[in-house]
């Protein structure tokens, strides 16, 4: 009994902890509107502060219309939305961080067969990036029905992607199952408590955007014009009439048979390489991580002496691997408060491996990544 009673905890547990929450807060950003360049008005529905390494790096905020309160509405194609980032880091923060950091996070919360067939735009997205980030710096997502996303650098339009469900990569990729954290989770889906969202959204709004900061790489710079320089015309010489010279008659040439005129050949042109033939890295990488924290998390159980005292807590692991999949080092980078739960996440690693090798398209001979737990009541 006691055992059946402990599985429906356990399965509730995973439930709660593991699965896709849907409804924002109470309605406590009301006041914070933007209007889109089609004249729509949204109103701010979550704000949340990512970090890497424990280092803030920005403040990330999501709208839609006043009325909306679920991601499954947000992400339908007739839905006006905005994503907005500002950057928080110091003096500089590398560009190729910045589109890694999307990539990656894209390919660990959304399918592969969902993101594939977007490489190309993705790819194209971060390649908007060519200089370091400062604070204040802003990469804005207005998706607007019938156009598609525009992005915005410090509020210049740097590109337009067509596909409606391009916008649809980046929600997974903030309130998907492995987040860049759980606190930036909860602030998106509006669920931090209220005095914690006003200090970020005053922080939000007290940084620097500096307008055109950005450049198209692919704008060119014309050059000045050199002053040109007065030519004096010299008087033209009157011509003078040519001595007739003796023309001496050339032998009349034998006919030659006239040549087969050569038939053109037209080439063909090259058929662009498939979707999945277009390989990117970082999509490589985050999809690969994706697949090994979802085998751990197959092995995931809550101890039931956990479950008995009421142990409940966050940790996040540091695992490294062979290029085989063999786990050659694991350490809890940030703990749960609990020695039983702590125990139970290297358990159900060394329990998981080996790993799945790691892609070919990867050249890491030792391939480390981080797995965030969680156990709740």
């Amino acid at each position: 009994m006691l055992s059946h009673s402990l599985k429906l905890i356990t399965n509730k547990v995973f439930a709660v902890a593991l699965g896709s929450y849907l409804l924002f807060g109470n309605g406590i950003f009301a006041a914070q509107t933007v209007t889109l360049g089609n004249g729509t008005t949204l109103e701010l529905k979550g704000i949340g502060k990512a970090a890497e390494f424990r280092t803030d790096i920005y403040i990330g905020t999501i709208y839609a219309p006043r009325g909306v309160d679920s991601f499954s509405i947000i992400k339908e194609t007739n839905t006006p939305k905005r994503i907005a980032v500002r950057y928080i880091v110091g003096d500089s923060y590398s560009y190729r961080k910045v589109g890694r950091h999307f990539k990656e996070r894209i390919a660990l919360n959304n399918a592969r067969e969902i993101w594939q067939p977007m490489t190309r735009e993705i790819v194209t997205f971060s390649r908007l990036f060519t200089e370091n980030f400062i604070a204040g710096d802003e990469i804005r997502l207005d998706y607007v029905p019938g156009t598609g996303t525009k992005v915005f650098l410090n509020g210049v339009l740097f590109e337009t992607f067509k596909n409606p469900e391009f916008f649809n990569l980046f929600i997974n990729a903030w309130v998907g199952s492995v987040p860049p954290s759980k606190s930036f989770k909860q602030g998106i889906m509006g669920e931090l408590p209220q005095s914690d969202s006003n200090a970020l959204i005053a922080e939000f709004s007290g940084l620097n955007t500096i307008k055109g900061r950005f450049v198209l790489s692919t704008e060119a710079v014309e050059p000045k014009e050199e002053p040109k320089a007065q030519v004096v015309e010299k008087p033209k010489p009157k011509p003078q009439p040519k001595p007739k010279q003796e023309v001496a008659k050339k032998p009349e040439p034998k006919p030659q048979p006239k040549p087969k005129p050569k038939q053109e050949v037209v080439k063909k042109p090259e058929p662009e390489p498939p979707e999945e033939d277009f390989i990117d890295e970082d999509l490589i990488r985050g999809s690969y991580v994706r697949d090994l924290i979802s085998a751990v998390r197959k092995n995931q159980e809550y101890p039931r002496d956990a479950l008995i005292n009421g142990d409940q807590g966050d940790a996040v692991a540091m695992v490294s691997i062979s290029r085989d999949g063999e786990v050659s080092d694991v350490e809890l980078i940030e703990r749960t408060g609990s020695r039983i739960l702590d125990r139970a996440i290297l358990k159900m690693i060394k329990k998981t491996a080996p790993f799945p090798e790691v892609p070919k398209e990867l050249s890491d001979t030792t391939f480390t990544f981080e797995i965030p737990v969680s156990y709740q009541l």
